[in-house]
């Protein structure tokens, strides 16, 4: 966005990186039956800088009977903060989970998450105390991990009971909100970044 010192990155499979040098957010759909739809495992992806009002990048990935696309832009700030929204529309055949996953990397490395906290409305996270990141609606589940746990999607696809929260002291925490997907009906959520002011 012009005049904005923040810029986001996408990779070439769809993650988002919304602060520069920081974690990132991907998207997953998982099966009640076993089948997982992850971009980054894909051969490949339909990734596209499209225009609509907003320069967007827009990812299309699709396994089969699920399928998952992705539009990640900078709006024009309504209110004077700028903010990194991410679209994201699901699709399945069968009862599955839309994931939004939140990750301690980016494409150029790590990038230590210490704590995840979930937003007291339920619709968000507050990431190293500093960082929000907002849903338009609030997920049925928050998951989490840290790194003597493994990482979060080992709690899948079943959604296993763990904690919502993590404090991680080697900076390797990880999170999923999760999303009901109905088979055959199509989901939207919007997730948005606050981006620091330039």
């Amino acid at each position: 966005l012009p005049d904005l010192a923040a810029y986001p990155l996408v990779d070439p499979r769809g993650l988002l990186t919304p602060l520069l040098d920081g974690w990132s957010l991907d998207c997953w759909i998982v099966a009640a039956d076993g089948r997982w739809l992850v971009p980054a495992r894909l051969a490949s992806v339909d990734q596209r800088l499209t225009w609509d009002g907003d320069l967007a990048v827009t990812t299309r990935a699709d396994a089969g009977p699920l399928a998952l696309t992705t539009r990640a832009a900078v709006p024009m700030p309504a209110d004077g903060q700028a903010v990194c929204r991410l679209r994201v529309e699901a699709r399945s055949d069968a009862p599955a989970w839309l994931v939004v996953s939140l990750r301690p990397y980016n494409p150029e490395g790590v990038s230590f998450v210490h704590d995840i906290a979930v937003h007291p409305d339920r619709r968000g996270w507050q990431v190293n105390r500093d960082h929000a990141v907002r849903f338009d609606a609030a997920p049925e589940r928050f998951l989490s991990s840290q790194y003597r746990d493994g990482d979060v999607s080992l709690r899948l696809p079943h959604a296993r009971e763990g904690p919502e929260a993590a404090a991680c002291d080697v900076g390797m925490a990880t999170a999923a909100a999760l999303f009901p997907l109905t088979p055959g009906q199509a989901s939207q959520v919007t997730v948005e970044v606050p981006l620091e002011p330039p």
